[in-house]
């Protein structure tokens, strides 16, 4: 009886050994506003910012539904920067020569919001919102409110 046992073991360890490995999945290339300067010294790219705050369930969805797909997933990899930004962090964000903070007293948003955000939004703070910048970072597309990963992939590919 234990032989059988023994022999039972050895035969699923082998037949597990011959499966193939799950296939393994890409994800966003995120990186912070202190990590763009140096990459796009080396290899300058458009930069891609998916402005968001933990709150909003429209920020989740995307997390969840358009950050996981393959499709979108590759695209930002291959032709962005890609920086997920907290429209109300309290940290100091240095971009492009100039240092920005949290601004509590933002009249247009009851939590307040980043100085940041409130200027790549144009003052006119929407969460989620994409912003596309040019090498430069002079604003190429502003896309505010959620977006499915069909709009985006257009979004991303027709630029």
């Amino acid at each position: 009886m234990l032989l059988h046992i023994s022999s039972l073991l050895f035969f699923i360890q082998t037949m597990l050994g011959t499966l193939p490995a799950p296939a393994q999945t890409e994800s966003v290339n995120w990186i912070s506003f202190e990590q763009l300067a140096a990459l796009q010294k080396k290899e300058p790219r458009m930069v891609l910012i998916h402005i968001y705050t933990p709150w909003c369930g429209y920020c989740k969805r995307m997390d969840k539904e358009v950050f996981t797909n393959q499709t979108v997933i590759r695209t930002i990899n291959k032709k962005y920067y890609a920086i997920k930004f907290n429209a109300e962090s309290n940290v100091n964000i240095v971009f492009n020569g100039k240092t920005y903070a949290y601004n509590p007293k933002y009249s247009k948003r009851r939590n307040g919001a980043h100085e940041l955000a409130i200027k790549l939004m144009n003052d006119n703070t929407l969460y989620p919102s994409e912003i596309i910048l040019d090498t430069r970072y002079n604003t190429i597309q502003l896309v505010r409110g959620s977006s499915t990963a069909e709009d985006l992939i257009q979004v991303l590919s027709d630029i």
